[in-house]
């Protein structure tokens, strides 16, 4: 195919009796083969058309959806609503993500279960999403956004996003909000200005225990809803929203390296981790005190090729310490069947000088205990590897900006790559067994914090962020 110039696509607003069996042909026998969620779980076109005549018949009862044409022939269309029957939701659907979808794909009624299973995870993705879009009363819907892939990396995607931007504006919309479920829609969005409001791995999604999609055959390993608000201006009426610093545009991560990290990364851990850290301060110990024991953590994870830093500007804000497990011994007895009494003889018995620290290792070494019980069976098929997130942190000057998340979803992704069959970590506090359970994880073992006790007495004091326990997490990846 000759070389095309953007300026050659032309963009025109659908007519509706004109276009519709044009839009529907593209849309179930072209786009439904193409789109990498779609093919990713095995739909076939006959499987869609239910459900797609249903997304085109909303969208075109209205008059904002755009194709885009080169000469006489449709390359690319976008599929576009306005909504202003927005139901205020103050709960963020996180908090009540569950990844095994069944009861959901059980309600559908399309005779494809494939088409089922797809309907529920768009569905699951955009759940209580005015949460994210607050006082928004006006809503551009971006629903589908489609180019020919013969005329793919033309910019034809981007110049359709721009005019449904531009239709946004012109009808007073308080937010733009689409799904990216492939990986070039998301570049577009992002550059286009929309911001990712909500993300869940592919992977995470399950049916009846059994994984929803195979790899996507374009790399993307995550479904985003994003979105971008706009702003009242004196002179030219609604812009993108920009007053505010979005961190995460700024934000980078890098693969730890020893020889390079290793004293910056250790004097944060040592003074900073430790005194915000729920459990180390529950324990009452200083820095001083944990020196030791985290070296010893640190010295292992950052020997690792997978560990991960984050950085704002230059300045290191967080990190994730990872490593892979590969000799794993199968074990038939369930821990929490002889969990000890009184941890007194551990603590003393752990070789370390300091004894908050020793307490501190025998916390962890408990509910880590026999941890290959919770995933029988692996080892007799293949060599079981685990991607462990050992550590994970956020400057607290950064919290709340989905920091802690994206360092998590950047190791289950290197898990995947690594075809480790299971990621597991250790969640001491809310704020990481939030993280964890949203992206899928599910807690197999917790105790009590005041079940630690030493010669009778429990040692761990008020944790401060009201967590009472610590947990055994894993996400089964294959």
């Amino acid at each position: 195919m000759s070389e095309i110039s953007i300026d050659e696509v032309k963009l025109v607003m659908v007519d509706p009796k004109k276009d519709y069996d044009m839009i529907a042909e593209m849309f179930i026998h072209t786009f439904s083969q193409n789109e990498p969620m779609t093919r990713a779980a095995g739909a076939k076109p006959e499987d869609v058309v239910k459900i797609y005549h249903e997304i085109i018949e909303h969208a075109l009862s209205q008059p904002y959806s755009v194709l885009a044409y080169l000469g006489d022939t449709c390359v690319g269309f976008s599929v576009n609503f306005i909504s202003t029957d927005l139901s205020k939701n103050n709960g963020d659907p996180n908090l009540t993500f569950k990844n095994d979808l069944i009861e959901e794909i059980e309600k559908r009624n399309n005779k494809s279960h494939v088409c089922n299973r797809i309907e529920a995870v768009i569905d699951e993705i955009e759940r209580s999403y005015s949460y994210f879009i607050p006082s928004c009363k006006k809503l551009f819907k971006l629903d589908v956004l489609f180019v020919d892939p013969k005329y793919g990396g033309k910019g034809i995607g981007t110049k359709l996003t721009q005019k449904s931007i531009d239709l946004a504006r012109e009808n007073k919309c308080d937010y733009l909000m689409s799904v990216a479920s492939a990986y070039g829609s998301g570049h577009i969005f992002k550059k286009a200005g929309l911001k990712c409001v909500r993300e869940i791995p592919f992977a995470t999604f399950l049916d009846n225990d059994q994984q929803i999609f195979k790899e996507l055959h374009d790399g993307n390993k995550t479904v985003k809803l994003i979105s971008i608000k706009f702003k009242m201006t004196s002179i030219t009426g609604l812009s993108p929203e920009t007053s505010e610093m979005d961190m995460t545009d700024q934000l980078i991560f890098v693969a730890a390296n020893r020889e390079k990290h290793f004293d910056l990364v250790s004097e944060m851990f040592i003074q900073n981790f430790s005194q915000q850290a729920p459990l180390t301060r529950a324990s009452g110990a200083k820095p001083e005190e944990i020196r030791e024991a985290y070296l010893q953590i640190l010295e292992n994870s950052l020997n690792s090729p997978h560990s991960i830093l984050a950085f704002i500007n230059n300045k290191c804000i967080g990190w994730a310490f990872n490593y892979i497990i590969r000799d794993i011994t199968e074990n038939h007895d369930d821990p929490s069947l002889n969990v000890l009494t009184d941890f007194a003889e551990v603590i003393a018995n752990i070789p370390l000088d300091n004894h908050r620290a020793r307490r501190i290792v025998a916390v962890v070494d408990e509910i880590e205990r026999n941890f290959s019980y919770f995933i029988p069976g692996c080892r007799s098929v293949f060599k079981l590897d685990i991607l462990y997130l050992d550590i994970l942190y956020v400057d607290p000057h950064y919290g709340g900006q989905g920091i802690a998340t994206k360092l998590t979803e950047k190791a289950i992704q290197m898990a995947l790559l690594n075809h480790c069959d299971c990621f597991m970590s250790v969640a001491t506090n809310k704020k990481s067994a939030f993280i964890f359970s949203k992206l899928g994880l599910k807690c197999v073992r917790e105790i009590p914090f005041d079940a630690f006790l030493e010669n009778g007495e429990p040692f761990l004091q008020d944790f401060g962020d009201g967590n009472k326990s610590i947990r055994l997490m894993f996400l089964k990846l294959m």
